[in-house]
């Protein structure tokens, strides 16, 4: 990794790596959570005659939700929707989703951003997700560790990932260059650090 992080630096003519933020994914990184929006898209999509497996859900996960139900529409009926549309059908994708059991945090989030933030780093949260109540209990869940003015949502961006948008916001957000920070997204490999 330091190798990579090295031809980084000087393909990019930049002398150091200075990490200043960490910008935290939430799905499956701050929250144990994908099952519930899986099962509550494949729910919620039924109710418009769309097939939304939950495998389905895991493929598109961390798009805006408008932006998902926009592409899947187009794919199964043939038809462009508006983004008003898409946001009334993500609007029943979050009624389903607020009615899953809470989803429990991720073993060892909270010493790994207690250790970042000892070492100097600010905290950001970057997520697909539009759902206020969602970015509520970040707040809550995560107070004093994540700084609040770092939360980048899908109300933040117009195109969410895979598109580097929502990365790019939150280190303009976070006053940050690439070189100054460190992201963390879901993969198997850090979910087994985190647990450990």
């Amino acid at each position: 990794m330091t190798e990579e992080i090295e031809k980084y630096l000087h393909k990019h003519g930049h002398n150091a790596w200075d990490p200043r933020v960490a910008l935290f994914d939430m799905d499956g990184v701050l929250y144990d959570s994908m099952h519930n929006h899986a099962i509550a898209w494949r729910d919620a999509m039924a109710l418009y005659d769309i097939s939304m497996t939950l495998e389905d859900a895991y493929k598109y996960e961390g798009m805006r939700g408008v932006e998902t139900i926009k592409l899947i529409v187009k794919q199964q009926q043939g038809k462009d929707i508006s983004d008003d549309e898409a946001a009334k059908m993500y609007d029943t994708k979050a009624e389903h989703y607020a009615k899953c059991n809470r989803a429990k945090l991720i073993p060892g989030v909270h010493k790994l951003q207690e250790d970042m933030k000892s070492h100097g780093l600010s905290i950001g949260v970057v997520t697909g997700s539009a759902q206020p109540t969602l970015i509520s209990r970040i707040l809550d869940d995560f107070n004093g560790l994540v700084s609040p003015e770092i939360i980048v949502t899908a109300l933040n961006i117009k195109h969410g990932k895979p598109a580097p948008d929502p990365y790019l916001k939150g280190m303009e957000k976070a006053g940050a260059m690439p070189w100054q920070t460190i992201v963390v997204e879901k993969s198997k490999e850090i979910i087994e650090i985190l647990q450990k």
